[in-house]
């Protein structure tokens, strides 16, 4: 466990996805734990890239919108900070 865990939710098309870790990895001081939220996107499609990737993929029953996506990061692993990014979100520099 680490202070701080992000999760990207990912839903509809995910083809953001790819640019929101990127800016996350080169954006974010410190250490961090990254989660994927697959939500009524190709969970099976989001799972395989999380896996390419080393990042869990915590897929929920049938979606269920950002709360509930929001409700499973929280119970991830106790992080002190709960940052919850929308699939496409780029950061920059400072942003945490």
């Amino acid at each position: 466990m680490t202070g701080v865990t992000i999760g990207v939710r990912v839903h509809g098309v995910p083809e953001g996805l790819g640019g929101t870790i990127e800016a996350l990895r080169c954006s974010t001081a410190g250490v961090f734990d990254l989660v994927l939220l697959p939500d009524g996107a190709d969970e099976a499609g989001v799972a395989l890239f999380g896996s390419s990737c080393g990042l869990p993929c915590l897929a929920g029953p049938n979606g269920g919108g950002g709360a509930a996506g929001f409700n499973r990061l929280a119970q991830f692993n106790g992080s002190r900070l709960i940052v919850l990014l929308e699939s496409g979100a780029r950061v920059g520099p400072g942003w945490l």
